[in-house]
């Protein structure tokens, strides 16, 4: 095991455990290590050569009265006092040590190494990297790396998986050849470990190796079949596990590593949009006499986009649509499910949102049944499955004075908001504990409000920008002759104060509207109102995260020729914008965890 310091050395507590291992699982039992040695080496320059100069070793602990004090304070799992467990408290009077975990008198055997920072008053040092390389087995014989982030705040890490890249420290015969990174986070409330993340071949990302250089990781072969993973992650209990492809085997190294904060990108620019004709059009049959598909939600996964939309029909009534599709030249083929199919979800239920929730690995579908409802599945793409209507408040709040409509729910590493609008120029926020959702959301508060209701309507969006630590919110408006736009908001916090995008924010220069969209096959936009939608998303979980460089937006518009007796039979379709600048094409900015 490997570590490092950042600001200089500190207290830090080094275990090397193979019986206390059986504390926490007894079917370990007969492959721990039964008698584990600690060999603490320095990291020291010698007549100019840097070299490892071991400066401590324990074998066996001894129930040492200050070490069972400490691991106590550290919330360490306790060691029997004449265990043979070895252990090590050691002020370091350098940055980077290594720890070598091994059987006495040749024994072999299952063995966890540890490395805490014994002293957390200190902020001016800490424990920044950590490190181990060993034999990768198949399935649960996997290399296990585990890391805690103490304090309030979210820390940027990368961690690698390293197989090729050990090349020629260790010959290519031995390596895992194709390594599989994965990282897990603890639930505590459950006792159970969440998918955090994973990667099978870095693919020689510029991001991931501007970090790689600016920690001092050595660098990887862009072609290298290494898996890397840059995350910003909330404090916890982590592990990083890794494995080889199709159960190889070999030797890997997992590297953990603090990585600096995102550097800031330039504000995001007012974008100008090219448009689609109308792809998703209305398809009634016998038992939905639809005139209407509108207020979609979309997200990409498994290798197709799935839409879920509000329906209107002749009645008047509203209900839902689920199409799903490979292409977007194939949406408008795609067949309708009708969520009215589904016994749960007969009635008035509209404007959905759709999301992978990845701390309890489950879809999400929010939508308006008035009063802002949830239903869960395991499987986006079967519709049938949604679980009942669950209400996230009981009644209506006191602070919600004239309504609500078109919810929208976005996380970051420690809270889900809730925000929605009402119609009367109101925009709100609520929000609960991440590890609480989808319960105990606060009473909703007045984020924004304007005099005149239509500049601050309905059908809001609330994005994290990939790549820096801002928020994008954007919010329908009613123009000149009621006409349909949307104006831009960024924050940089999602509980924090939201301000204009500058010439994103009005008729005149929109975020996007009839005066900044061109139709992509030129002549007239078919539509006079660019209305209710959703950006194609970069993942398809609760961050909702967009590439400001990528932006395609999925809307409704009407004919311009269309008429209709009142709002429900109005015969909306949805088209896409695509950003004049995007990188991509849309169906190759398919993003999903």
């Amino acid at each position: 095991m490997g570590f490092a310091f950042t600001g200089g050395g500190k207290p830090t507590l080094i275990r090397g455990v193979g019986p206390g291992l059986l504390k926490g699982d007894d079917t370990l039992s007969g492959k721990e290590l039964r008698d584990p040695e600690i060999v603490l080496n320095e990291l020291q320059t010698i007549g100019g050569v840097a070299q490892f100069v071991p400066v401590a070793t324990n074998d066996n602990w001894g129930g040492s009265d200050e070490l069972r004090a400490t691991m106590n304070a550290l919330g360490m799992g306790e060691l029997d006092a004449n265990s043979l467990d070895a252990a090590i408290l050691h002020t370091p009077s350098h940055t980077v040590y290594t720890a070598h975990v091994q059987g006495t008198g040749g024994l072999t055997g299952l063995a966890l190494a540890e490395a805490y920072d014994a002293q957390f008053s200190d902020k001016t040092k800490r424990l920044t990297a950590l490190s181990t390389r060993n034999q990768v087995g198949a399935g649960s014989d996997c290399l296990i790396a585990g890391f805690v982030i103490n304090g309030d705040l979210p820390k940027r890490v990368l961690i690698r998986g390293v197989g090729p890249g050990l090349v020629p420290a260790v010959p290519s015969e031995k390596v895992l050849g194709n390594p599989v990174l994965s990282l897990f986070r603890l639930q505590p409330a459950t006792g159970s470990w969440t998918p955090w993340g994973s990667n099978d071949d870095w693919g020689g990302s510029v991001t991931l190796a501007s970090a790689m250089d600016a920690v001092g990781m050595g660098a990887l072969d862009p072609g290298s079949r290494d898996a890397a993973l840059l995350l910003s992650l909330p404090p916890g209990i982590y592990t990083a596990q890794m494995n080889g492809v199709n159960a190889t085997t070999g030797v890997g190294l997992i590297e953990i590593y603090e990585a600096p904060p995102a550097a800031q990108t330039a504000p995001l620019a007012p974008p100008t949009w090219l448009s689609t004709g109308p792809l998703i059009a209305p398809i009634p049959d016998a038992q939905h006499p639809i005139v209407s598909v509108k207020d979609p939600s979309v997200v990409y996964h498994e290798g197709k986009w799935h839409v879920y939309a509000t329906t209107a029909d002749t009645r008047g009534g509203w209900s839902m649509v689920y199409l799903s599709f490979r292409t977007w030249a194939e949406a408008a083929q795609a067949q309708p499910y009708y969520l009215d199919q589904n016994p749960n979800l007969t009635g008035y239920h509209c404007a959905p949102q759709v999301f992978y929730f990845r701390p309890q690995n489950k879809w999400y579908l929010i939508y308006q049944s008035q009063h802002p409802t949830y239903s869960t599945s395991d499987d986006l793409a079967k519709p049938e499955t949604w679980t009942a209507p669950k209400s996230f408040f009981n009644g209506t709040p006191a602070s919600v004075v004239d309504g609500w409509i078109d919810y929208w729910i976005i996380c970051d590493d420690t809270h889900a908001y809730l925000f929605f609008s009402d119609d009367h120029g109101r925009y709100y926020r609520s929000r609960t504990k991440i590890e609480d959702f989808p319960n105990n959301f606060e009473d909703p508060v007045v984020i924004m409000q304007e005099a005149n209701a239509g500049d601050l309507f309905e059908a809001s969006c609330v994005y994290r920008l990939k790549g820096t630590d801002q928020y994008l919110c954007f919010i329908e408006c009613m123009g000149l002759h009621g006409h349909r736009y949307f104006r831009a908001f960024t924050a940089d916090r999602l509980d924090g104060e939201w301000k204009p995008l500058d010439e994103a924010n009005s008729w005149a220069t929109p975020f996007a509207g009839p005066n900044n969209v061109t139709p992509e096959a030129g002549g007239t936009l078919w539509t006079n109102d660019i209305s209710h939608g959703e950006l194609l998303r970069s993942t398809c979980d609760e961050t909702m995260t967009v590439d400001p460089h990528n932006l395609h937006f999925l809307y409704q518009g009407v004919s311009r020729s269309a008429t209709a007796p009142n709002y429900s039979q109005i015969p909306y379709h949805l088209a896409l914008l695509n950003a004049s600048d995007a990188s991509h094409s849309a169906d190759d900015s398919t993003g999903e965890n």
